[in-house]
C-alpha cells in the first residue's frame, strides 16, 4: 500500500484530474467524482455517488467486478479492463487502474483511474454475435487484435497482427499455436499460467508483457492484453478477445538504461 498519508477530503485527490476519476471505499462506495467522470458516465456526480461502484458495471462481468473491486482494496496498484454501463445504458470496454491510499483518519481508500477504450472496443465487442467493426476500430490504433473462441480452439488475427511479426496475411493459421509457439521459451511458463488463470475466471482480464519471435527469427517485445467477453456456467472462458502492442522501443530503452545503471555500480 502506498505509504503516502493523504487528506481526509477524498475530492482533493482527483480535483483538476483530466481523467475520469472516482474514490472508493473497500465496500464500492463512492465518495469523490471528478467532472471527466461525470461526462464520461452521462451521469452527475450525485448520482453517481448514490448508485456507486456497482451501479457501473455491465451485468455481465458481476463476478469479476467482485473480485477486482476486492483486490483494488488490498494491493498498493491494480489494473483490469472490464465493460462498463454508462447512464444512457450504453455499454463501452474500459481500462481501470486503481493505487490505494491510507487517508489521515485511517480509512483505505482507492483511487479509480478510468480510461474509455470504445475506439478501440467497438461497443458490439460485448455481444456474441458481434462482427468485425471492433477489430476495425482497435487495429486503426496500431495494435495488432485476436479472438479466440476457446472451445473449438479457433483463432481469428488482424492483418495487424501479423505485420508486427513479419508475416503476410495468409501465412498465419487459425490456431493458439500461431501465438505460443512463437514466445520466447524463458517467458513461455509465465504466460501460459497468466492465461490459464484469466480461463478459468481468476482474474478480470490480464495484461503481460513477453517477447515473440517474428517472421526473420528476431524477437519483438508485446504487452498482450486480453479479457473473455462470454463465460460458461462454471466460469470458463468460451471466448476471450485482445490486442497485441509492440513495445519494442520502450523495452529497448528501459534495458539500456538498465545497463547504463549498472556499469555505474
Amino acid at each position: 500500500m502506498s505509504s503516502e498519508t493523504v487528506s481526509t477530503d477524498p475530492g482533493a485527490w482527483i480535483e483538476g484530474g483530466a481523467e475520469a476519476m472516482l474514490v472508493c471505499t473497500a465496500e464500492g462506495e463512492i465518495l469523490a467524482t471528478n467532472p471527466a467522470a461525470a461526462l464520461m458516465f452521462r451521469r452527475s456526480d450525485e448520482d453517481l455517488r448514490h448508485g456507486g461502484l456497482d451501479s457501473l458495471f455491465s451485468e455481465r462481468d458481476r463476478a469479476l467486478f467482485e473480485k477486482f473491486v476486492d483486490e483494488s482494496s488490498r494491493v498498493e496498484k491494480a489494473e483490469g479492463l472490464l465493460l462498463l454501463v454508462r447512464g444512457d445504458d450504453s455499454h463501452f470496454m474500459a481500462e481501470i487502474s486503481t493505487t490505494l491510499h491510507r487517508a489521515d483518519d485511517g480509512r483505505k481508500l482507492s483511487i479509480f483511474v478510468i480510461r474509455d477504450l470504445s475506439e478501440r472496443f467497438n461497443e458490439k465487442v460485448a455481444l456474441p454475435e458481434a462482427e468485425a467493426p471492433w477489430r476495425i476500430a482497435i487495429e486503426g490504433a496500431g495494435d495488432g487484435v485476436f479472438d479466440w473462441k476457446v472451445p473449438s480452439g479457433e483463432l481469428w488475427w488482424s492483418r495487424r497482427w501479423k505485420e508486427m511479426l513479419g508475416f503476410s496475411e495468409n501465412e498465419i493459421g487459425p490456431e493458439l499455436d500461431e501465438w505460443m509457439s512463437r514466445v520466447h521459451p524463458e517467458d513461455l511458463p509465465r504466460v501460459r499460467s497468466v492465461v490459464q488463470a484469466h480461463l478459468d475466471g481468476s482474474t478480470a482480464s490480464y495484461a503481460i508483457e513477453h517477447r515473440l519471435r517474428g517472421k526473420d527469427g528476431g524477437w519483438k517485445w508485446i504487452l498482450a492484453r486480453g479479457m473473455a467477453i462470454e463465460r460458461g456456467a462454471g466460469g470458463a472462458a468460451l471466448r476471450i478477445v485482445g490486442t497485441h502492442e509492440d513495445i519494442s522501443e520502450r523495452k529497448l530503452a528501459e534495458l539500456t538504461l538498465e545497463r547504463s545503471r549498472n556499469a555505474l555500480d
